[in-house]
């Protein structure tokens, strides 16, 4: 059976079909795929990593015989761009297992001097301006 399906360009020419121009307003184009297709770029879209599995608790015996193991499947982790930076760092009580959240930098300027002359300056002139305005449209002030 066919499906409808909107594919991106490089999704349509890895299935073999001639890359469409992509439809008004959107970033995909619409291709006829069969469901193994479509399933196939389901998994692309979900697991950009290869994934394996990775030994995270081993429990052993008084010999030092392994008793038993627990594996998780994970994938490589990811480079954090230069302008990110370490926010939280959280623990699950229950597994102890541990995940990091990054978020971009911020950059603060910190301002050591104020010129305080000239903002109380600019700001009477435009107070003033303002109080021109009001009593001439309140015909107070004749000019």
């Amino acid at each position: 059976m066919k499906l409808i399906k909107r594919l991106f360009p490089n999704e349509a020419a890895k299935l073999g079909f001639v890359v469409k121009k992509n439809d008004p307003l959107r970033s995909k184009a619409r291709y006829s795929v069969s469901e193994e297709q479509w399933e196939a770029i389901q998994i692309k879209r979900i697991t950009p990593n290869k994934r394996k599995f990775v030994k995270t608790i081993e429990k052993f015996d008084k010999n030092g015989l392994t008793v038993s193991t627990v594996e998780k499947l994970q994938s490589k982790p990811i480079d954090i761009p230069e302008n990110f930076e370490l926010i939280k760092v959280s623990t699950s009580k229950t597994t102890g297992q541990q995940w990091t959240q990054y978020a971009a930098k911020t950059v603060t300027e910190e301002v050591k001097d104020f010129d305080f002359e000239a903002i109380i300056k600019s700001t009477f002139i435009q107070l003033n301006k303002q109080l021109h305005q009001y009593l001439k449209a309140k015909r107070i002030l004749i000019a």
